[in-house]
């Protein structure tokens, strides 16, 4: 398939599950249903749609099948919906492709709403990844935002880059201030191969006389060609998090948890392993790290760590900060100033080697100054009910790495997504994690809020 080979048109329920194939989910008290009986499950993200908006609408799809693909649809909040007193999350589909697996968003164009940058034609599975040269694996694309949230048209598709195994992406200012970057990262660099290094790239936008017709070409930029295998997931460390101008990034991957930034000084990318996360066990194909992120402590914005380990592993476990470590980003320039604890685990994988903790996220849910983090739990093995849901974890010795743990969602999960949904309060919404071949439950995938009123605290 080339570049330019386009999927067919989602009719309004085509991203629907086939009747029959799953069980269809009944809403319970503690959650908003955004979305019931779609199609599979996978990737979920908050978009402000435009930079003055207060409350975020939801982007949400899975990865398809070859003979269905998938439904880039956007959700609008009801909260920004034009209709008054509605409850309803209104589906809009704004794009079709080939195994889609995230996005980040970025003003690129400069008329303040938010276009999508998203990465497609993943393949099946990490076994099954589609290649670059031969099947315009791991394609980049940047989404351009039409102003209207309910446009009854697909946006319009413009060409970044490719890269086999393209997993996850970021925008920021990382070796730049002038314009925004993406930062692209595959988890793999040919189908089924764990162990060889895959690129991490940066792209930088190139435009014309008039900026407002967005970037007319990319720059692509390999830092990291040889040093990193696996990364399953990044963490944006915003420059006002440092005394630097640029954004920096922590990635969690085979290699542990690494910091990687742009050194002004010295024109050239450097990377920190901060931790090497869960070592390596004979007979288990992975280690290090799955997911990461940072969690505030008391206005330090790097405060602590926390981490699922290993690719799609069972443990969870945080980095406090030794006595003597700098706040924020200037701690992850060393690992001296880290310590692991091992805070949960969910016990033995599966005979395929699966764990459940597939993703995680921070949030200062209760407003004491201090974050908590949730995390996404696939439901692996389907017989562990205690293995499938979201829960939150909070901070009560945080010196000691003691943390109170609590269930808010029994569903499973794959990303959690934490943003003020219908007030100024943390909610975290969720997808079902729903990948025909990898792992598929009984309930119909679906996407779903659980208010923050409805969480037990500690």
């Amino acid at each position: 398939m080339c570049g330019g080979h386009g999927a067919p048109s989602a009719s309004g329920n085509d991203h629907l599950a086939a009747p029959g194939s799953c069980k269809p989910i009944t809403a319970r008290s503690n959650e908003t249903i955004v979305a019931e009986n779609v199609h599979t499950g996978y990737w979920l993200q908050a978009i402000y749609f435009h930079k003055d908006d207060r409350y975020p609408d939801l982007v949400g799809f899975g990865l398809g099948t070859e003979d269905k693909p998938a439904a880039i649809t956007l959700y609008v909040n009801p909260k920004n919906s034009p209709v008054p007193g509605t409850t309803k999350w209104e589906a809009v589909v704004i794009h079709t492709t080939l195994f889609p697996v995230a996005t980040t968003f970025v003003d690129l164009t400069g008329d303040g709403y938010r276009d999508i940058v998203i990465c497609d034609h993943y393949g099946p599975s990490i076994g099954q990844l589609w290649d670059a040269k031969e099947k315009d694996g791991g394609r980049v694309q940047w989404l351009r935002n039409p102003g209207n949230r309910f446009a009854k048209r697909e946006w319009a598709a413009h060409r970044i880059g490719n890269s086999t195994g393209m997993h996850r992406l970021e925008a920021g200012h990382f070796s730049i201030t002038s314009h925004f970057q993406i930062l692209a990262l595959p988890v793999a660099a040919h189908a089924a191969d764990l162990t060889s290094p895959a690129p991490v790239i940066v792209y930088t936008p190139v435009y014309g006389a008039n900026p407002s017709e967005g970037p007319k070409s990319w720059k692509t930029e390999v830092p990291f060609p040889n040093e990193f295998r696996l990364i399953h997931e990044v963490k944006v460390i915003p420059a006002a998090a440092g005394k630097g101008e640029f954004d920096t990034a922590l990635v969690a991957g085979r290699e542990g948890i690494v910091y990687l930034h742009y050194d002004k000084s010295t024109a050239k990318w450097k990377h920190t392993v901060l931790a090497t996360g869960l070592p390596p066990t004979e007979g288990y194909p992975f280690w290090g790290a799955g997911s990461v992120d940072v969690g505030v402590v008391h206005g330090d914005p790097v405060g602590y760590i926390a981490t699922g380990e290993a690719f799609h592993g069972n443990t969870v476990c945080v980095y406090t900060k030794r006595d003597g470590a700098p706040k924020g980003a200037a701690a992850l320039l060393d690992a001296k100033y880290w310590t692991r604890h091992q805070i949960d685990d969910f016990g033995t994988l599966s005979q395929e080697n699966a764990g459940t903790v597939h993703y995680l996220r921070t949030g200062d849910f209760d407003k004491v100054g201090v974050d908590a983090f949730a995390i996404a739990c696939r439901g692996e093995p389907l017989d562990k009910p205690e293995n499938e849901g979201v829960y939150i974890y909070r901070p009560t010795d945080l010196s000691n790495a003691k943390f109170h743990k609590s269930k808010v969602s029994d569903r499973s999960a794959s990303v959690v997504v934490v943003a003020p949904f219908t007030n100024d309060a943390l909610d975290i919404a969720s997808i079902s994690y729903y990948v025909p071949g990898s792992l598929t439950g009984p309930d119909c995938p679906s996407i779903r809020i659980n208010p923050n009123a409805t969480f037990h605290k500690a």
